[in-house]
């Protein structure tokens, strides 16, 4: 994924109020359209039939076109229309200057007059000049209320004609609006639900679950996602039963085995007997490592944070986890962290992590191990780099993903000679998962491993 794309819901949001607006404006425009072509075609339906009678009553005359309608024109306020007669010049083909051509509906010519007004042209027949029949451009007013009118007519035409397009436009787009973002915003929200318990669940929290009363299609995935979540809880637990049953029910016998040797013991004197009795205290002891390390990484695998989290002087805990372990081999051991570093985390993980690190650098160092920690930013020192590297044998890369599988084994670099039982990094990997980070693998400048693991 692009991550420069905003997130989905906002692009969703976004193309739907572009799609409403575009159709709510083509609406509005072809409406105004169909409005006008309307208003115009009721304009011509009312002049033709003015017309038609105005032609009734100067047939009964003897007057002239020009005389009977120049008379009419006397008296404008007779009609519901101006009527005044023009004859076109050559030099002109519109009646006025102010005016715009509209349409022809029915042989009959409409132009536009100011603020909205109507003017139609009616052609005589074998005669020169022409009837125009237009709206009146304006009122006999008394006097005293003109000025109070023309203020109130101008408010109203700003007020409502110019803003009534926007005001539909606003109330249309809004209820599409509501509509749509309602059930959308509802999908949204189970949707983030759905994936907070997803990742309440992969960090381990298998009591997590999914609210099934969600609309179709969300609450069969709902019900899905619980039912597998409840299967995998249940082999989980299955697996932490057994996993922890088996070394406590061996330690028993082992008890046994390590009472009856030392019952032995006294009685034996040969070299040989002794030596193999140590042989047989050392199994004992190996299995009971393998135990207490089963149990372990059973309880990191399936439970979430220990919650024993606090501030940590990281100098400090890394000295102690140090002198843990006997350096039988005389590794130099080189610790680079600074006194001021420290870093709030669980403890308990952490110290699962770093001494399984600390550990397996023992085993495979050849003679220097370089333990550090330090800033990964100086504008950003919540984030901390910890780091072990030795100068043995190494890891070739293609085994980075192996060696952190519990009990998995590489010929080469880390075989049974190392003393290590499989189980090592598996925890610290497990361990680590739960801090919410990871350890990385790689070459170390010394010649050997190194592992990073970023706080």
């Amino acid at each position: 994924m692009n991550k420069l794309l905003p997130r989905f819901f906002t692009r969703l949001y976004t193309a739907i109020s572009l799609a409403i607006c575009a159709s709510v404006a083509l609406t509005v425009v072809f409406m105004e359209d169909w409005q006008m072509h309307d208003d115009n075609s009721d304009f011509v339906a009312d002049v033709s039939l003015i017309y038609q009678v105005l032609e009734h009553e100067r047939a009964k005359t003897v007057l002239s076109p020009k005389d009977f309608y120049q008379q009419l024109q006397q008296d404008k306020y007779k009609y519901p229309f101006e009527i005044t007669w023009w004859e076109p010049e050559q030099s002109s083909s519109i009646p006025c200057d102010e005016c715009q051509f509209a349409q022809t509906i029915k042989d009959v010519d409409v132009y536009y007059l100011n603020h909205g007004k109507l003017l139609s042209i009616h052609q005589i027949n074998r005669q020169s000049g022409r009837v125009i029949l237009q709206d009146h451009q304006t009122l006999v007013i008394p006097e005293h209320l003109e000025t109070q009118y023309i203020e109130e007519q101008n408010a109203q035409f700003i007020d409502i004609e110019e803003a009534k397009p926007f005001i539909i436009f606003g109330m249309i787009l809004l209820t599409i609006g509501i509509i749509i973002y309602i059930p959308i915003r509802q999908l949204q929200r189970q949707i983030s639900q759905l994936d907070s318990v997803n990742h309440q669940f992969g960090l381990g929290n298998l009591t997590a679950r999914a609210d099934d009363k969600m609309s179709e299609p969300l609450r069969e995935l709902a019900h899905s996602f619980n039912k597998m979540a409840q299967e995998i809880s249940d082999t989980v637990t299955e697996n932490q039963i057994f996993a922890q049953a088996v070394p406590h029910e061996l330690r028993t016998p082992l008890s046994r085995i390590q009472l009856a040797s030392g019952i032995l013991r006294s009685d034996c004197s040969l070299a040989e007997q002794q030596e193999l009795l140590d042989d047989i205290d050392q199994y004992i002891e190996d299995i009971d490592k393998l135990c207490s390390q089963v149990i372990t990484f059973s309880q990191v695998n399936g439970h979430g944070q220990s919650g024993q989290v606090s501030e940590i002087k990281l100098k400090d805990f890394l000295s102690a986890s140090i002198a843990r372990f006997p350096n039988q081999q005389k590794i130099a051991i080189k610790l680079v962290v600074s006194d001021s570093l420290r870093v709030i985390n669980d403890c308990a993980y952490l110290r699962l992590v770093i001494d399984n690190l600390i550990k397996n650098s023992i085993n495979h160092a050849a003679s220097e191990i370089i333990i550090s920690a330090a800033s990964a930013s100086d504008r950003d020192n919540s984030l901390i780099n910890f780091c072990v590297e030795d100068d043995g044998a190494g890891i070739d890369e293609a085994d980075y993903d192996t060696i952190f599988i519990a009990y998995a084994r590489l010929d080469k670099s880390r075989s049974r000679k190392t003393g290590g039982l499989g189980l090592g990094l598996a925890i610290a990997q497990k361990a680590a998962k739960r801090l919410n980070s990871k350890i990385i693998v790689g070459r170390s400048a010394l010649g050997g491993a190194k592992f990073i693991l970023r706080l």
